[in-house]
């Protein structure tokens, strides 16, 4: 498998195996490589080699694996993780990290062709763009996972919804004009309000708490109401979830936002009641 990746059969080769430095980073079990730290591992790929070598060798060992069909199921999971966003940005160094980000993914999609018809590649290319601050190019490229999403048989939107709410959410912080950044707003809800009961669609949530710091004032009546429905709906969700899935749900960050909620939803009816 490292030989297949690393496109060289260098690690067959005894004086490499033995070399003293490597082994303080692997270790030599019969026939298996373990390393012996992952978050050394990957400090070691992010901070101690160039951005584009990185990149580079990304694409390579991507475009090795081509459609995957026929390959090891281990190579298959390794090409389906370096297409995801969350892989990649932490293998990158934080300089320039964006730029190389949207770089990454536009050579990708040359490298291999097929990726231009799979709406998970243009999800994680949004994404790249959301971190990047492009909100236009994020929704074109949200758009294009939808179209193509719908052209396949019983494709979940899921993670392409949350997605999408989290851009919906950010512009709604960026926007200057209150109706305009409530407008957003709605729209997340209403589409995580249907997502599935899991961390992905909380971590969205999460973004609630920002709204009403920066936002809430400059709403009107109307849509203070809104957002207030909007926060005890997701609160009573967000209770519902922790209640029926216990421990295997609850994390610090679940309770921590159905505190925040809790929270907010106080404020704003002691706010009315003055």
């Amino acid at each position: 498998m490292i030989a297949a990746i690393a496109l060289n059969d260098e690690v067959y080769n005894a004086g490499f195996r033995n070399d003293s430095k490597l082994r303080q980073v692997y270790r030599f079990d019969g026939s298996r490589v373990v390393g012996k730290s992952s978050l050394f591992a990957l400090a070691l790929i992010s901070q101690q080699f160039a951005s584009t070598y990185i990149v580079d060798q990304l694409l390579k060992i991507v475009a090795s694996i081509g459609t995957g069909q026929g390959e090891v199921r281990e190579k298959r999971d390794i090409q389906r993780n370096l297409f995801r966003f969350s892989v990649v940005e932490r293998l990158l160094p934080k300089k320039q990290l964006m730029q190389n980000l949207v770089r990454y993914y536009e050579k990708l999609k040359h490298e291999v062709p097929w990726l231009k018809s799979d709406p998970h590649f243009w999800l994680q290319y949004g994404m790249a763009q959301l971190t990047h601050k492009d909100y236009d190019t994020a929704q074109s490229y949200f758009t294009q996972a939808y179209a193509i999403a719908a052209k396949k048989l019983d494709y979940h939107t899921a993670h392409i919804d949350n997605q999408q709410a989290r851009l919906y959410l950010l512009r709604g912080l960026a926007a200057d004009d209150a109706a305009t950044s409530f407008k957003f707003f709605y729209d997340a809800h209403k589409l995580l309000s249907s997502a599935p009961e899991d961390h992905h669609k909380y971590r969205q949530i999460e973004a609630y708490t920002d709204v009403y710091a920066q936002k809430y004032e400059s709403f009107s009546k109307a849509n203070k109401v809104q957002f207030e429905h909007a926060c005890r709906a997701a609160l009573l969700s967000l209770t519902r979830t922790l209640k029926e899935k216990g421990a295997a749900f609850a994390s610090r960050t679940t309770t921590r936002l159905a505190d925040d909620l809790q929270r907010i939803v106080e404020v704003i009816r002691r706010s009315r009641e003055r």
